[in-house]
């Protein structure tokens, strides 16, 4: 499963199409590195990170694309955290990467 269809309105197409081209993608992986490398890459261009979180089911960066549109570059837990508790669904604390 994935991301199928995405319409964006945007104020200035190159700057757009190169951010999200080359800078950011949504599940980005499934360890905890792949969140460290995608925050490397960030800030190798200068992408300003909003905060990092920690939701127990996934962990997540959130930034803003050149139109101000917040993204979530998350990856996931393991999934028996919100089998075994649904309620983890809803917790959010800071991450350090």
């Amino acid at each position: 499963m994935g991301v199928g269809h995405v319409a964006l309105n945007v104020r200035q197409l190159e700057p757009a199409v190169a951010f999200y081209r080359d800078i950011v993608a949504l599940k980005i992986g499934d360890r905890l590195d792949h969140l460290r490398a995608a925050k490397a890459h960030l800030g190798a261009h200068g992408i300003a990170i909003r905060r990092i979180e920690n939701h127990r089911v996934s962990r997540s960066i959130y930034l803003a694309d050149p139109d101000g549109n917040e993204l979530e570059l998350y990856i996931d837990s393991d999934p028996r955290i919100w089998r075994e508790d649904p309620s983890a669904v809803a917790s959010v604390e800071p991450l350090e990467l």
